[in-house]
């Protein structure tokens, strides 16, 4: 795959690109342990499984709920507990999981590696940055600015709010226009590579797939992958 340089404007996925969601989530489960019995007499590694993937059955019954509120927090306690094999907890037990769960999460929040400076760099070598967002725009307003990245984009739209003004739109296309420039001169970064990257590739946006979890594929794929926000310079300005 070419050079991405010259282009105008670079959009990332919040949630899955900018805000260290694995950190949280694994200081959270570790607090959860030390806190509650009930808990720490969990094998570690399969309720952090359980949980991760209660997490991912409620999102996606609700994929425009912010995954750090707390009724969607509560619905994934719920749903940790059955996977658990677990009685249920009565609503106030329930309760007090789900808040402390929350507290935590959002205490141990903090951007990913290196993208703050990469957000930099780019504002610096004349990107425009957009950022899209999931779910209730106050929390994901807050959430951006909790992990420093709102104050380096130009602009933020909750995808939300795109998707039920202009439903065969992919939010991409909007948040291009949003920031003054067209989809063949801007590069989205997310962390779904069929659903959203691919979907931004086929409208004419150029794509990036980030994935801490996969090896570093610099060429020879139609979407590349990053597996750390920096490598992103490479591409753009021509960095590593």
């Amino acid at each position: 795959m070419g050079s991405f340089r010259y282009f105008d404007a670079v959009i990332f996925d919040l949630d899955g690109v900018l805000v260290d969601h694995q950190h949280s989530f694994a200081q959270t489960i570790t607090a959860l342990r030390a806190r509650f019995p009930i808990f720490s007499t969990l094998d570690e590694v399969e309720m952090t499984k359980n949980f991760s993937t209660a997490s991912k059955q409620v999102h996606k019954a609700s994929p425009y709920q912010d995954s750090a509120c707390y009724s969607k927090v509560h619905s994934s306690m719920g749903a940790f507990f059955k996977l658990a094999g677990l009685p249920e907890p009565d609503d106030i037990e329930m309760e007090r999981y789900s808040r402390f769960y929350v507290h935590q999460y959002w205490s141990n929040m903090r951007p990913t590696p290196g993208s703050l400076d990469t957000l930099r760099q780019l504002r610096q070598a004349g990107y425009r940055i957009g950022i899209l967002t999931k779910g209730e725009r106050r929390l994901q307003e807050s959430k951006a600015k909790t992990v420093g990245v709102l104050q380096l984009a130009n602009c933020q739209l909750g995808s939300k709010d795109i998707v039920s003004l202009q439903p065969d739109c992919p939010a991409s296309l909007m948040m291009a226009g949003a920031l003054g420039t067209s989809p063949e001169n801007t590069v989205v970064v997310g962390s779904s590579r069929q659903r959203g990257n691919e979907r931004s590739t086929s409208a004419g946006v150029r794509a990036i797939w980030y994935s801490p979890q996969t090896a570093y594929v610099a060429s020879g794929s139609r979407v590349p992958v990053i597996n750390e926000v920096p490598q992103l310079l490479h591409y753009l300005i021509g960095r590593t």
